[in-house]
């Protein structure tokens, strides 16, 4: 069943990417990797340019994934940095 034009896949990805920031500052870093690695491999791929993200019959949907697959692989990789 589709939520309005949202396909149900659509809205797991966006929130399983929300929710491994959650996770990770809840101090569960391995779920919160696990997630994102599960989900990223669900997601399609980065547009090539960043500049035009919607050039290659992308919608708004794939761009909001985009994003927060983005913002919490930053996260991930920041905590992975010695020192921090």
């Amino acid at each position: 069943m589709a939520l309005g034009n949202v396909e149900p896949p659509c809205v797991e990805r966006m929130a399983n990417f929300y929710l491994v920031m959650t996770l990770f500052h809840q101090g569960k870093p391995a779920e919160a990797r696990a997630l994102f690695t599960a989900t990223e491999a669900k997601m399609k791929p980065l547009p090539a340019d960043d500049q035009n993200p919607l050039g290659d019959n992308f919608d708004h949907d794939d761009l909001i994934i985009w994003l927060a697959c983005k913002e919490a692989k930053a996260l991930l990789a920041e905590a992975a940095t010695p020192g921090k």
